[in-house]
């Protein structure tokens, strides 16, 4: 089971923020990394995700919602 209390949402984001990325890839269930992909659109860092368009793989950008 994930734990995404706000003490480790905020380490967990402040981790991946050292590496200084571009943009993070995020594979899996949206729905329970939402605290985590909430947080990076919040600080301006694209996050990507893959889906199937025309039988086809492709990348997308999550957009920030706002």
């Amino acid at each position: 089971k994930l734990d995404f209390t706000g003490q480790n949402v905020y380490n967990q984001v402040k981790e991946l923020l050292n590496t200084k990325p571009e943009a993070v890839y995020v594979n899996g269930n949206l729905f329970s990394l939402y605290p985590i992909v909430h947080q990076l659109r919040k600080k301006h860092i694209p996050v990507l995700t893959s889906s199937m368009k025309d039988g086809k793989k492709i990348i997308i950008r999550i957009p920030s919602g706002s």
